[in-house]
């Protein structure tokens, strides 16, 4: 049995809109349970910007108005999904939604392990972006989207602190998984995005 798409059934681009931006979201959400929170709101975030800024070049303001940030199965927005604001078009709240999910499913699979080893190894941390940013490249071949720049998906490491190393270990893991993403994704985030971009070209 072939798992290649036929990409003549994805003729049109899957629209970046608020209720594409919404619904993908929301299947999400059912199927790795999922919470969604407002950053700005938790005091607990307020105490993740202290202890990054000491940490990495990132300040305070940044981590909490630039990062989306993911702890277990709740995910922390500093926007409204659904809502377009500077920085936030629906484009990146879509793909953020499956980068995110990608980490979800990471710490679904051994939570405690997942937890320690983003926190205490760089190249860890470096490994499960390199993941995440995988499965933003699957969704973008099932959306039929342009993918975003591989280089400047990595140069964002840059402000999770981690070394240049650490940054090519990533490179060098995902470059040669990026060929399979037009043939069949293998993240769990990359799968949703599949089946959601499916009940969408065929309610």
């Amino acid at each position: 049995m072939s798992n290649h798409i036929d990409k003549r059934a994805y003729e049109d681009p899957i629209a970046a809109n608020a209720h594409n931006t919404m619904t993908l979201w929301t299947l999400f959400q059912r199927d790795l349970g999922s919470i969604v929170a407002p950053k700005e709101k938790k005091a607990i975030m307020r105490i993740a910007a202290r202890i990054v800024a000491r940490r990495t070049d990132t300040t305070r303001a940044e981590f909490m108005d630039d990062f989306v940030t993911t702890l277990g199965r709740r995910i922390y927005l500093p926007f409204v999904i659904g809502t377009e604001e500077e920085g936030w078009g629906f484009r990146a709240q879509m793909l953020l939604a499956v980068h995110e999910h990608q980490h979800v499913a990471q710490w679904r699979k051994q939570p405690v392990r997942f937890l320690a080893q983003y926190a205490r190894s760089t190249r860890k941390r470096a490994l499960f972006e390199a993941e995440a940013f995988l499965a933003e490249f699957e969704a973008c071949a099932m959306f039929d989207w342009n993918p975003p720049s591989l280089e400047q998906r990595l140069g964002t490491l840059n402000g999770y602190g981690v070394a240049a190393a650490d940054i090519q270990a990533a490179r060098d893991w995902i470059t040669p998984r990026l060929v399979e993403t037009e043939l069949w994704p293998t993240t769990r985030a990359g799968k949703v995005a599949q089946r959601w971009a499916a009940l969408v070209r065929h309610p």
